[in-house]
């Protein structure tokens, strides 16, 4: 007899399903870096991570290892980690014939899982990063208990998620035209109706992907006050948006909105009193 899935269980094991499935789709758009990627995400990860040549950087939840990668080319020594094996197998894949000082060491790891997290080793780290992935994960719980066992004692973990005040499952993009002002504009919005209390629910990632996955909402303060609890404290943030308008002013794209940002990226540090 064994013992029967909780609600939790159930989700965690269908989401990874879904990744395993979406794998491949989003290793063929995003490559090397998508516009997302490129634009938004590297630039503040970098101004916030600082990764200089020699240390040693994990990479969280790394999809098809584009940022382990690049991580990797300026001289990191490199773990990079993803739940769904297809990924892991995907970027060991773009990695075939390249050769570098300090190969990336890429490993199918659950992000909450505390027993997976633990044979990453302990104070050996020193950066953690995890890009546009905490709303994917159904429990971070044991990944923020573990962040300050993994990292070195002046280490720095940065994370990127879309905003959860403004890129979540109950924000909708709006286009309106405005006719009171000489010539006609099309005005640009986000109409938000949830922010606070978001149930986990299918939603897509890139338009076509082969399924749905789960997002996992938090409000920025459920993941901050979850990191202090845990002896760490932030102390940088960013906010960045696409500065260059669509060459369609009706699309509905994020790009037509340089004024509300999509990604919110933060860096976390162990507070001096638990180093």
């Amino acid at each position: 007899m064994t013992n029967a899935e909780n609600p939790e269980q159930t989700l965690a094991r269908q989401a990874r399903a879904i990744w395993e499935r979406n794998s491949e789709f989003w290793d063929n758009h995003i490559g090397e870096g998508n516009a997302f990627h490129l634009e938004l995400i590297r630039p503040a990860v970098e101004g916030l991570l600082a990764p200089r040549p020699g240390e040693a950087v994990l990479d969280l939840a790394c999809g098809n290892g584009v940022y382990a990668r690049h991580l990797a080319g300026i001289g990191c020594e490199v773990v990079a980690c993803d739940f769904a094996r297809s990924f892991i197998e995907l970027a060991r894949k773009r990695e075939e014939g390249v050769r570098r000082v300090h190969p990336i060491d890429y490993r199918v790891i659950d992000a909450a899982d505390p027993a997976q997290l633990d044979t990453l080793g302990q104070k050996r780290f020193d950066a953690i990063v995890c890009n546009m992935s905490l709303m994917d994960i159904v429990d971070i719980n044991p990944l923020f208990e573990r962040l300050p066992r993994m990292m070195k004692p002046e280490g720095r973990f940065v994370f990127t998620i879309m905003h959860p005040c403004f890129n979540n499952v109950e924000a909708v993009k709006v286009a309106e035209l405005d006719e009171q002002v000489d010539p006609p504009r099309v005005r640009h919005a986000i109409r938000v109706s949830g922010y606070l209390d978001i149930p986990p629910q299918k939603g897509p990632g890139i338009a076509g992907q082969p399924e749905m996955h789960y997002y996992f909402h938090r409000p920025l303060s459920e993941i901050l006050n979850l990191a202090f609890d845990h002896g760490m404290v932030m102390d940088g943030i960013m906010e960045p948006a696409f500065t260059e308008p669509a060459s369609n002013d009706h699309r509905l794209a994020w790009s037509n909105l340089p004024g509300i940002p999509p990604v919110l990226a933060a860096r976390l540090r162990i507070a001096a009193r638990n180093r």
